[in-house]
């Protein structure tokens, strides 16, 4: 469970600066078009090393499945 605790924070310590960055640009009042599609790409880079996590990193990944998300406000 404390594992489940640290990664939460470090996601939230890496997602949150990047959302206020992302808050704080100046946005045109003329670009914002309701009816079509916004499209967020995040990329994601993490340290996570043989070394640094020696049981829980993989000798075999699978392939990455990531799904797209459509959210609506």
């Amino acid at each position: 469970m404390a594992t489940v605790d640290k990664m939460a924070r470090v996601f939230v310590a890496l997602v949150l600066p990047a959302l206020a960055a992302a808050a704080a640009l100046p946005g045109d009042s003329d670009s914002c078009h309701p009816d079509k599609m916004t499209v967020y790409r995040m990329v994601l880079h993490t340290y996570w090393t043989r070394e640094k996590f020696p049981k829980h990193y993989p000798d075999w990944r699978p392939p990455a499945q990531w799904s797209k998300v459509y959210g609506e406000f």
